[in-house]
Order: C-alpha cells, then structure tokens, then sequence
C-alpha cells in the first residue's frame, strides 16, 4: 500500500469537496442491496499480534527509520485474520477532507489518516482488500458506523441540516435519506424521505430519454452544488443535467441503481 492516502480532496472550511466534472460512480454497482451487516469479532490483540501488524504497516510504507514502538493501532474491526484499523504515529496527517469509495460505501474523513487493513501478512486498503475479497459489503456497512474517529459530524447529517435550512417548520428528527448515486464525494442523488406526502401512484420521469420509474410521486433530488438562481443545494436531476453536473450516462446510472434498488451507504 505505497499510497496510503488516496482520493485527497482539499476542502476550504466546507465538508464536501465539491467539482464541476461528470460523476461517473455507481456503474460498478451490484443489482441488490444486502442483508443486515454483518458485526465484527472482538478487537483485542496480543502484543505479538499487534507488533506483527505494525512491522508489516512499517515495511509496506517503508518507514525504516521507525520501530514498532514510534506508532500504535486503533483497531476497528476484526473478521477472522482480517483487521481493519487506523495507525497513529509521528505522520503529520494533512487536515483536508478525504473519501474512499469501496463497494457503495462512502467513508468520509476530516484529514489524509485512512483506514488500512491487514490480512495473513499484506497490508491494503479498503478497495484493495474489497477486491481481493478480504471485505464484504456488509462487512463494509457495519463498519461506516464504527470508523469514526472523534470529529463530530456525518455527511448524512449535513445534508438534512441543509434541507432543514431551506425548508423551514421541518423536523430534522423526521428526516431520513436515500441515497442512489455519488459523484466527487460530495454529490448525491437522493431521496429526502419524512417531509410531506406522495401520491401512491406509480409516476415516471424522463430526461434526455432516460426514464426513471418511481413507485409514488416522489422524485430524486441532486444534492451538494448550490444553484444560485434557485437559492438551494438541493435541485431536480433535470435541472442538474441542464447544469452539466450529470452527464447521461450518470442518468442511466442512476435509474439502473433506481431500479435495483441499490442504495449507497453514507456516514
């Protein structure tokens, strides 16, 4: 793992690291959302375990000017001889917002310290131990709510407050989200679920001749670039089209993950 802090996105006092480029995610996508997560096995580790692992981070990284003893392990799941932990040691971590996107899971951080994983002597990241098949989905689900590592916000959060904001007399305890696609780390098309009633009819809508069927009158909104003439961060998926901040194929991924319902697991 010789580029452990992938995907940095600096951010200028805002939590999304937001870009005018095409999506592109969600064309990978399984045609099915999972089952219950599966929950990770106790955490403790030997000190021969743990030496074990951070000799195999420091040989990966090529820290040898370091020891074993100059970093410790904040480990945050175990799956049998699979690990998944932070490393805290003498790195100067950058303070810029960074993501990892692995398998429809979005881990958020406040700086450049990623999670890493160790499994029978390699070191990975998560996209390469999820595609080596040291991870699963759900392995990946259970763990978004046991990687944060004190900051105090969650992106799930900041998108309600943001509705909340444009939207006033609403709940924010009412609010719930469903999320469909990403771009950037920072743009999601989305359900806002909790806020007014839909009409239980099936209703359709179509854009640049991509139809996307919906099983009441609610639609898809796109979150995360603020529409000057609208005032929101929040807009229809035919108007972000219009913006050029989706592309068609981005639409054609979207209503395909519609479809399947597969839904992106955020923070």
């Amino acid at each position: 793992m010789k580029n452990l802090f992938k995907f940095i996105a600096a951010a200028a006092g805002i939590l999304f690291a937001l870009s005018l480029s095409a999506c592109g995610q969600g064309d990978k996508l399984s045609a099915n959302p999972p089952p219950s997560p599966d929950p990770s096995q106790p955490t403790d580790l030997s000190a021969a375990k743990t030496e074990k692992i951070e000799r195999a981070w420091l040989d990966e990284n090529d820290y040898s000017e370091l020891g074993t003893d100059d970093i410790s392990l904040d480990v945050r799941a175990r799956y049998g001889d699979t690990f998944v932990f932070y490393v805290n040691g003498p790195f100067g971590y950058a303070s810029a917002i960074t993501h990892d996107y692995v398998g429809g899971v979005l881990f958020t951080y406040p700086d450049s310290q990623q999670l890493c994983v160790y499994r029978n002597g390699g070191i990975y990241d998560l996209e390469q131990a999820y595609e080596a098949g040291a991870l699963t989905r759900n392995q990946l689900i259970w763990l978004l709510s046991n990687y944060n590592n004190g900051w105090n916000w969650s992106t799930t959060q900041t998108i309600i407050d943001s509705y909340v904001a444009e939207h006033e007399g609403t709940d924010p305890d009412s609010l719930s989200l469903r999320v469909y696609y990403m771009c950037n780390g920072g743009m999601f098309a989305l359900f806002v679920d909790g806020d007014g009633d839909y009409t239980t009819a099936l209703s359709q809508e179509v854009i640049d001749g991509v139809t996307f069927n919906y099983p009441t009158g609610q639609r898809l909104l796109f979150y995360g670039m603020y529409d000057g003439e609208l005032k929101s961060s929040f807009t229809s998926l035919e108007r972000a089209f219009e913006r050029n901040l989706l592309t068609h194929t981005d639409l054609e991924n979207i209503a395909k993950n519609l479809e399947s319902n597969y839904i992106i697991y955020i923070d």
